[in-house]
Formats: structure tokens, sequence, C-alpha cells
């Protein structure tokens, strides 16, 4: 029994011992860096690694393939203290010998090393791809429009290098003592803010494919198709959208050309075929500012949209520049007014503009001057009902008893009327006012229909 004893007790000894032995020296088949340390202690391996660090060089491979050597005396390179040496042989665990004393050891320890900064970052920025003109930024990743939709546009890396990262990267080689450093393969460039995978470009993918969804078809014809919408839409670098406003008041402007008929003149072919300009303050006219913000508001919404245009003048059609193909047209030199249905004359009668009775012959004869009608325009007429008659100038309306023959005026523009007269009047006749016999003025009330122009020129 007390053999037993003396044998575990030698054996305690042996395995405590071997243990604080390896406590303070490396087991055998040991590498530190590359440096051959079996069996030795703190102090001898210090030395070792010492004389390592002083001599070491480290080629550098750059992104290009060129090669650099960067000699550890031109940057005073030189082992610190012996802090690392102990945290080597700390980790190696000293009462594991049974088992690790059989291993080889390949150990790689960070060394506390001291070195001239200075000249190492003058040394790092002298390589050819630190040089600006070889840098490219990186490019994050964003929404690009292409046949109808908008699709993620994957980030690219440029060639800009972190100077952070790189320094990190260098320093942690020349640490371990590593004879090369390939830059193609560490992470040392400045990267994209944005990925194909970022939420914020995901999302702003999203919205602008609900933009482009909000087609807008006009009933006058137009259409704003997903095209358009996507050439007014833009996005910054912090993915946040921006829709143009300028450009959607430039494309309400080429609207407003193209349809605007009120408050400014328009080619108007008479019946003699006779090409005229007429003016009108009725008609059609864009609100410019409200359609813009419509269109704005209509994008938002993700939806498709059927309207009208915004407008803040409107009239009856938009045929024939605005004036239809209906209307009642006054030629005041020939003294005639004639009526036209669906682009086709149904009758005409002679009119007359005001002038002294006695020269008054007959409602036939010609004016042989020609009296200018002052600030005439073509202005609308509109039956209000059958016994009545409603018409508008300047924008404002009366209504006219028609049982009163006398009374049945046609206000054309201000102190200019259409009306009746009548020949055994012995009176004159009122001046700039056009003038055609009751008969006449009842046909006129009798066939007119709603909503129809008096181009009078």
């Amino acid at each position: 029994m007390k053999k037993i004893f003396k044998i575990l007790c030698f054996i305690l000894f042996l395995y405590a011992g071997t243990a604080l032995f390896f406590s303070d020296h490396f087991y055998p088949g040991t590498n530190l860096n590359g440096e051959k340390v079996s069996l030795r202690d703190k102090e001898s391996s210090k030395r070792i690694l010492q004389k390592k660090v002083i001599n070491h060089n480290i080629t550098i491979i750059q992104p290009d393939g060129s090669k650099t050597e960067l000699d550890g005396d031109t940057y005073d390179l030189h082992l610190n203290t012996d802090a690392d040496i102990k945290n080597a042989l700390y980790l190696q665990h000293s009462f594991l010998w049974p088992v690790n004393i059989w291993k080889k050891h390949d150990l790689k320890q960070e060394l506390n090393v001291e070195y001239d900064n200075k000249e190492l970052s003058r040394i790092i920025n002298s390589l050819t791809f630190m040089h600006k003109e070889n840098q490219t930024y990186p490019k994050s990743a964003k929404p690009v429009y292409k046949n109808g939709s908008y699709r993620i546009k994957k980030e690219e890396k440029g060639s800009i290098v972190d100077t952070k990262k790189l320094s990190s990267v260098l320093l942690s080689s020349i640490r371990q003592l590593n004879t090369e450093l390939d830059l193609q393969k560490a992470d040392i460039y400045l990267t994209a803010k944005y990925t194909c995978s970022s939420t914020k470009v995901i999302k702003a993918t999203k919205k602008l494919n609900q933009y482009i969804s909000s087609t807008i078809n006009y009933t006058e014809g137009d259409c704003i198709d997903s095209d358009k919408i996507a050439s007014w839409l833009s996005i910054d670098s912090e993915m946040k959208i921006k829709i143009d406003e300028n450009m959607i008041k430039e494309y309400v402007e080429t609207l407003a050309a193209k349809y605007n008929t009120a408050e400014q003149e328009q080619d108007f072919r008479t019946i003699s075929g006779r090409m005229v300009q007429v003016y009108s303050d009725y008609g059609w006219k864009i609100d410019q500012e409200k359609e813009t913000q419509q269109i704005l508001s209509d994008i938002k919404t993700g939806n498709p949209q059927n309207r009208e245009l915004c407008y803040s003048i409107q009239s009856f059609t938009h045929e024939n520049n605005g004036l239809g193909k209906t209307y009642v047209e006054i030629d005041s030199y020939n003294n005639k007014l004639y009526y036209v249905k669906d682009g086709q004359l149904v009758f005409d009668m002679d009119c007359l503009m005001g002038q002294e009775m006695n020269e008054v012959l007959s409602l036939k004869q010609k004016r042989e001057d020609n009296l200018s009608l002052l600030g005439l325009d073509c202005l609308a007429i509109q039956y209000d009902q059958q016994s009545k008659l409603a018409f508008s100038d300047t924008n404002s309306f009366i209504s006219i008893d028609s049982n009163d023959i006398k009374d049945k005026l046609l206000p054309l523009s201000e102190g200019i009327y259409l009306h009746p007269v009548s020949i055994l009047d012995d009176r004159e006749l009122s001046t700039n006012c056009i003038h055609i016999t009751q008969n006449n003025m009842d046909i006129l009330y009798d066939t007119l229909p709603e909503n129809i122009f008096f181009i009078c020129y």
C-alpha cells in the first residue's frame, strides 16, 4: 500500500514539476511566428524574436499585382516588451502537458512592437495604389429605370483605400512577423454606403415603381405614361426620392399651349374660306398651377388616373380651336349673318351695322365703309329655358323675357348688341350695334341650340 502511495506521489510530483517547467518554457516542436522556440524560456525566446523583428522585411502585393518590400530598419521597427511572449506561454496551457507535449505547435502571436509612425505613413502613401489618380470612389446600389420599371443596380466597390483599415492590416502582419501581405485579398477599401440588400434601397425601389404606375390618361387624349413620370423622378445619396416640379410645370405649359383657347386669338376659317384671327374671353384655359399640383398628387397615389385637365375657364367643345362646329358667323364688312351647324351652312340673313336712318334704303343695302366693331369678342350664347334667352358678356349672365320683342337683345360685347329693328321706325339705328329684322330675330331665337359662339369679324 505504501509502495502505491509513493508511486502516486512521484507521479504527482512529476506532473506538477513538468507543468511548472512548461509555464515558463515552450513545448517541444513549438514555432512562434515562424521562429523555433522549442523548450526555450521567455528570455531566450525574446532575444530570438527581437532579432527577427529588427531584421524583419515584409513584401506587400499591391492590388495591381506589383510588389513592394518594406524593411523594418527604414521605419525603426523593434520589439517593445516581453508581454506577448508571456501571453503565448500562458495560452499553451502547461497543465495539459501530458497531451500537448507530443504535438507540434505553430503559434501566431501579435507582438508589441514600436516603430516610426511618420516614416511608415510616408512609405504607405508612396505606394502606387495610394495615388489619387489610381483611385475610384465606390458607388452605392441604387434603383435604375429600364424597360418600364425600376430595378436595383448593384453597388460598385471602387479602389479608394480606407487608410485606417490598411494600417490595421499592415500592423497586424508586421506584429505577426509575416513576410508577405497580399492586399488583393485584404479588405482595405472604402465600401459603398448602400448595397443591393440595404433596406433603404429596397424601399426606395418599391416606392419608385408605385410612382410610375400612377399613369394619367386625360379625356382630351393626352397621356402621362411611366416613361414620362420616370423622367421627373430622381433619388439622392440618402435614397430620398424627389419629384421635379419644374419639369411638371414645363409639361403643363405644353398642354396649355395645345388646349388653351380662351383670352387669346384663334385661327378661324370663315364661310367664304378666308382665314381670320378671332378673340374670345371664352373657350378653354388650363389652370396651370392647379394642374401641376394635381399631377404631383396623382403620382403619389400609386394608382392610374383617368380624368380631365384642370381648367380655370371651360367651354363646351374642343373642336375648331374651342369654337365648335356649330356657330353664328357675322361678317361686319359684308353685312351678313350665317348660321353653321355641324360645319354646314344652314341659312344666312342680312344684318346691318348702326348708322343714320336716312342712309338706309333697305336691309339688303351693303355698307360702303368698314366701321369697326369696337372691342367685339367671340361670345357664347346659352338658352336658359324656352321662354327666356340667357346670354353671357364678360362672365355676367342676364335673361330677357322673349314675350317683349322690343326688349329682345343679344349682347355681344360692352355696348354692342344684336337686336331687331323696324325699317318703318323714324329714328337712328343704334351706333355700333348689329341689326336684323324682327322675323329673323325670331328665327334665330327659335333655331339656335344651347351653347353656341357668335363669331364676329
